[in-house]
């Protein structure tokens, strides 16, 4: 079992999601509806796969990292932050009303729309650069300590 399995199986476990093995992917993308893709691999030989993908598909994907292993490919409008402002409309409630943490570069966007956004301490730099505030690390509650510092004022 090779490094990458070990990232694979762990998001499957958290996410519930259904892995596929193709022997083609051409053969795959013909026969299912896909809403996202998610690239696992090492940074590096990510990096050099997301800027093939940015030169060869420019703004018909956005093509961002949520882990430093996940390289995650979604469709333009399949944003979190585009999400959130349709919901957001719906409930007649205002972006500034909208609190959100995220650690992921797929996130700064969601942040940048949030009325209070922020980021774990172990999230990526670019990602902390636009979150008003950093809470916690993932491995330490950071979405209790920003209910805690944040909403209920403790």
């Amino acid at each position: 079992e090779d490094k990458c399995s070990v990232y694979v199986l762990a998001e499957q476990r958290n996410n519930g999601i259904r892995l596929e093995h193709p022997e083609n992917l051409c053969d795959l993308l013909g026969r299912l509806p896909i809403h996202n893709m998610l690239g696992v691999g090492e940074p590096e030989a990510l990096d050099a796969a997301r800027e093939e993908l940015r030169h060869r598909l420019g703004n018909r994907v956005n093509v961002y990292y949520a882990d430093p292993h996940f390289l995650e490919i979604i469709p333009p409008k399949a944003e979190k932050a585009f999400t959130l402002d349709i919901l957001m409309q719906r409930l007649n409630v205002p972006s500034q009303a909208l609190v959100a943490c995220g650690d992921g570069l797929n996130d700064i966007l969601m942040l940048d729309y949030a009325g209070l956004s922020a980021a774990p301490a172990n999230a990526f730099d670019e990602t902390k650069r636009h979150a008003d505030v950093i809470v916690n690390s993932n491995d330490d509650d950071a979405i209790a300590d920003l209910i805690e510092q944040y909403i209920l004022n403790k």
